[in-house]
């Protein structure tokens, strides 16, 4: 026979008046005793009826507190005796069942709270998903905030015009748009990657993207962009000196292994592997493998900033347009309008230097390993504006040759008619072999179908063959 019973009792000790509500239930001669997180003045808690006091002898304040106490404590009673029935219909009980019924731990997901559901669902990311811990910190920093408008509210509201609603709470509110994004996009995430897929719950309709959310600023001025050659050179030849030293370090160290800031002190710090004078270095947002060459200059650069302490990204992003400035970096970038020393940041280091190994002949797959990225995707941007920048380059330089009279020789004979190709140019031939701009060329290699052939009237011809200068 089955007996069960469930007190309330007050801690034996605290601060002051305050005591903490235990409840404390018997199951078959076990005693099962946790806290209900209710806290009581022990001159207002009366024993007998295990209730607190609400008569007309406290002022309002206390009142209103203590009748909220004893409706809580009637919650608690309920849901014993919906307790007691459930255990008349189980064969066996478990440890866990009756712990479950004392934290008031809910197996069915539909009986949860959007708020609880939230919650639950990232709980369930969290295990799963190997997403790094920085981020997974922020996304319950994120939904904290978020389970405060979802509070008390039950799960129908995340129905999709309730989730529209909470746009539109976001759009009106005054956040800046990113803070308002990063809200959207953790909402998002748990119900279209475990609410809707891990749990089952099919009647919640996936949440779609909005635009508005998550762009902070205009695609041209988030767009990197790359120092010029020159740029980098003067970067690289400045000298270290007392002011800003350790921040003009790595500045060189970034231009010179292209890795990510978060990455950079792994280098520093030696947490690599070490193969054919290359650096395999895992990264810290994609856990992919990036290589950098252990040069002589990037070996004293490490060597240096090990002695010091690390340099936070925001400290690191304000000294780098002080070092600009005192450089004299004032090319106005195109896609920002800004001064290089006005705009410049961290991730441009890294976009110098892929664009310097493209302008010198990498392939493209060679950089991306170099970076650590999957692919070539992210250089595409970056190899099609380069191409447009040589070309161009290119052109203004053409502009300035001579004319290629070769070319215009061979046009002249075909039209001219002659077939007689040494006639042709006899007065102009030795003139053209001689320019440099046929210096080193050979004109039947070019054309060898206009070679002619060896024969007696050529050799008694008193006119010059091209086969006696020396090209």
């Amino acid at each position: 026979m089955r007996t069960a019973d469930l007190h309330f009792h007050l801690t034996p000790r605290g601060k002051g008046e305050e005591r903490v509500v235990y409840q404390v239930l018997y199951f078959n001669g076990v005693q099962y005793r946790t806290s209900t997180k209710i806290k009581v003045y022990i001159s207002q808690w009366v024993r007998k009826y295990e209730e607190c006091y609400t008569g007309e002898r406290l002022c309002n304040l206390d009142k209103q507190h203590n009748i909220e106490v004893n409706r809580k404590l009637a919650e608690v009673k309920k849901r014993f005796s919906e307790f007691l029935d459930y255990l008349c219909q189980k064969d066996t009980i478990t440890t866990k069942d009756i712990l479950d019924f004392m934290a008031n731990k809910k197996d069915k997901l539909e009986d949860l709270t959007t708020a609880q559901l939230l919650t639950k669902a990232m709980d369930f990311f969290d295990k799963k998903s190997d997403t790094k811990e920085s981020s997974k910190r922020q996304y319950y920093s994120t939904l904290k905030i978020t389970c405060e408008y979802f509070k008390g509210k039950p799960e129908e509201d995340l129905s999709e015009e309730s989730v529209k609603k909470y746009h539109e709470f976001l759009e009106s509110s005054s956040l800046k748009t990113s803070t308002k994004g990063e809200r959207w996009r953790v909402l998002k995430l748990l119900v279209n990657q475990i609410i809707i897929p891990e749990f089952k719950m099919t009647s919640i309709q996936p949440i779609q993207d909005y635009i508005g959310l998550g762009k902070t600023k205009k695609d041209e001025e988030t767009k990197h962009f790359a120092l010029t050659e020159e740029e980098r050179t003067r970067i690289l030849e400045e000298p270290l000196t007392d002011d800003s030293q350790r921040v003009l370090c790595l500045m060189k160290l970034q231009i010179l292994s292209g890795l990510r800031y978060s990455d950079l002190y792994k280098l520093v710090n030696g947490d690599y592997k070490e193969e054919n004078d290359f650096a395999v270095i895992r990264t810290t947002k994609t856990n992919e493998e990036a290589f950098v060459r252990l040069s002589d200059f990037v070996l004293f650069c490490i060597k240096y900033l090990k002695q010091g302490k690390e340099i936070s990204l925001s400290h690191f992003n304000r000294e780098i347009k002080e070092v600009s400035k005192r450089l004299n970096l004032t090319r106005v970038v195109e896609r920002t309008n800004k001064k290089v020393c006005d705009c410049i940041t961290s991730h441009d280091f890294r976009f110098t230097f892929a664009t310097h190994c493209l302008r010198i002949g990498e392939s493209k797959d060679d950089v991306a390993k170099k970076l650590g990225h999957k692919n070539t995707t992210m250089l595409e941007n970056i190899y099609e504006d380069l191409n447009r920048e040589d070309i161009t380059n290119k052109l203004k330089k053409s502009g300035k040759k001579e004319k290629n009279e070769l070319d215009e020789l061979m046009m002249d004979f075909y039209l001219s008619g002659e077939k007689d190709f040494n006639k042709f140019v006899s007065e102009r031939g030795k003139k053209i072999l001689e320019s440099k701009i046929t210096k080193g060329r050979d004109l039947y290699e070019i054309f060898p179908t206009l070679k002619p052939q060896n024969n007696k009237k050529d050799e008694q011809q008193e006119d010059y063959n091209f086969e006696d200068f020396e090209l």
